[in-house]
């Protein structure tokens, strides 16, 4: 298997040492291998697991999260998966950890901050699974996307009228993050798509994790 990793904002191709590449990975060999200062290491098995793994457990998907944030170098990175816990997983094992690292990093970036202009926002992207003027055909997706796991919520637009209903999952501050999450669920025969606009959504109807 070809493995890419990125390190920063570079794209590298790594050979995946036999060893790494000839088993299944779990979060406490990740966990260990951060333990032992064996980064690189523990950057790609956890790479790994992602990749692996489709039919993980939500408590098992904040953890990546957690683990993904704490091994990148990038602290824009590690602030999107944070924000990833905190909406996704907010009465998750690591939310309270979650929001006392981006107040962390928000503090550390505020005199950065201060001496910037104001700029738009950057596209908050999501995963549309259904946009219909139908509610009984949103309710069924949204109840198929509980049954697989998932967290959905039942959101409208500003542009929408009041009979437009549309079903989403998860928030991305990287649309190839979402790429690789609608791949995933068309696997699972969810019609999804990756949408730009979920700055702007008004949530109607959530259900999930916590």
């Amino acid at each position: 298997m070809n493995v890419r990793a990125w390190v920063g904002a570079a794209t590298l191709v790594l050979a995946v040492p036999a060893g790494l590449a000839a088993q299944g990975w779990t979060l406490d060999d990740v966990e260990a291998r951060a333990a032992e200062a064996r980064l690189d290491e523990a950057r790609l098995a956890l790479e790994l697991w992602w990749d692996a793994f489709d039919d993980r457990s939500a408590a098992d998907r904040e953890r990546g999260l957690w683990l993904r944030a704490r091994l990148t170098v990038d602290p824009d990175l590690a602030a999107q998966d944070y924000v990833r816990i905190v909406l996704e997983h907010p009465g998750g094992s690591y939310a309270s950890r979650a929001r006392h690292r981006l107040d962390q990093l928000a503090e550390a970036r505020g005199e950065r901050r201060a001496a910037q202009p104001r700029s738009a926002p950057a596209p908050l992207f999501a995963l549309e699974l259904a946009a219909t003027d139908s509610y009984a055909r949103a309710a069924r997706v949204f109840d198929d996307a509980l049954r697989a796991g998932l967290s959905p919520r039942l959101v409208r637009l500003p542009s929408d009228g009041e009979d437009r209903y549309r079903v989403r999952v998860g928030r991305y501050g990287e649309r190839d993050r979402a790429r690789r999450d609608e791949r995933r669920l068309r696997r699972y025969d969810f019609d999804a798509r990756v949408v730009d606009d979920a700055r702007s959504e008004t949530v109607v109807r959530r259900r999930g994790p916590g």
